[in-house]
């Protein structure tokens, strides 16, 4: 009778490693199911928590209308008309006696429903143009030319939240800003915004004759506002004595249209006055 032989050692160790190997590609396998079925529950739950988000109710909309009154420049009025491809300005009323100072707190932009607008508003200081009556405190916001070129015709709404600190909010009341093609170029008030808005940047070509002339050309859309805008300009210019005669000239189209020159066009007239004249202060 023949005796069966041993197994080699090399032989044992190759048994084992394979059956090692094997169990460990079982271990592995069940460890890559489990975790397949655990993704899989995730899924499940992330989709049941949209869905239950999408049957809450919306959030509350925040508590406008404290502390800031929004308005046109212009002057009081719950709805703003303009020319896409013109500025405008804002005025923001601001109650008591905080936050009075431009550039004071950070200002967001929304509409109505709480979207915040990206047209590019940006908050503007000038002291000759938009001067402080007595006892008042606003702020003053533009659209520039170039930013009102991109928004399409149509109703739109505007607020504005004037972010103080942690604590300290101011909320505005809605505006209603109406944007609408010209169909016959430049109206007296888009005219009128487009010197406004030249004046505050105060490029150093508004020292250039040339430039001048063409800005104030007899075919360009005047009224009492834009002669004022133009004296403004002019004496910035160093040119007083035309600044002088644009105001005399505001004066005599304010009397033949008859109606007063109102909003901040008003106040701009009376310190340029009282800059070239200081006996009539």
């Amino acid at each position: 009778m023949k005796l069966a032989r041993k197994a080699s050692p090399g032989l044992i160790l190759l048994i084992l490693l394979l059956g090692i190997a094997a169990i460990n590609g079982c271990r592995s396998s069940r460890e890559s199911m489990s975790e397949e079925r655990e993704e899989r529950r995730e899924e499940r739950e992330g989709e049941e928590e949209e869905e239950e988000f999408e049957r809450l109710p919306p959030a509350p909309p925040m508590p406008w209308g404290s502390g800031l009154d929004i308005e046109p420049t212009e002057g009081s009025s719950d709805t703003l008309l303009f020319h896409i491809g013109s500025p405008f300005f804002l005025r923001m009323r601001v109650s008591g006696d905080r936050a009075c100072e431009p550039f004071n707190g950070r200002p967001f932009y929304f509409d109505a429903g709480g979207s915040q607008l990206g047209w590019g508003f940006e908050e503007v200081a000038d002291t000759l143009l938009f001067p402080h009556a007595p006892g008042s405190c606003q702020r003053i916001v533009m659209l520039s030319s170039e930013n009102s070129n991109r928004v399409a015709e149509g109703y739109y709404t505007f607020k504005t939240l004037i972010f103080l600190d942690a604590t300290d909010r101011l909320y505005s009341d809605t505006l209603v800003i109406h944007a609408v093609r010209s169909r016959s170029g430049a109206d007296t008030i888009s005219y009128g915004r487009f010197l406004q808005e030249q004046a505050v940047k105060n490029s150093p070509t508004l020292h250039d004759p040339e430039t001048l002339r063409a800005l104030f050309a007899e075919q360009t859309p005047k009224s009492a506002e834009s002669e004022i805008y133009r004296a403004v300009i002019l004496y910035r210019a160093g040119d007083n004595a035309g600044a002088d005669a644009a105001l005399q000239s505001s004066r005599a189209l304010e009397s033949r249209r008859g109606r007063p020159v109102g909003g901040t066009a008003a106040e701009a007239r009376t310190r340029l006055t009282g800059q070239i004249h200081p006996q009539r202060r």
